[in-house]
């Protein structure tokens, strides 16, 4: 993986949904509340981060606290 240029827009360094579906905490989260509630979580999380609220690394972490 590359480091983004100085002025790259940070909310291209969010991953994509999909990858973070892969996260082993959210699929066994998935298991057990069902893929659209942790999708969701996901979502939400991805906004967040797009918004600058959280770093784009923590977009697994804050899914998992929701």
């Amino acid at each position: 993986m590359t480091t983004p240029p100085e002025n790259a827009d940070p909310r291209r360094q969010v991953a994509r949904t999909e990858v973070l579906l892969a996260d082993p905490r959210l699929t066994d989260a998935a298991q057990r509340l069902g893929r659209g509630v942790v999708k969701a979580a996901v979502v939400t999380a991805q906004c967040r981060a797009r918004a600058g609220e959280i770093p784009p690394t923590a977009v697994a972490d804050a899914a998992t606290c929701r």
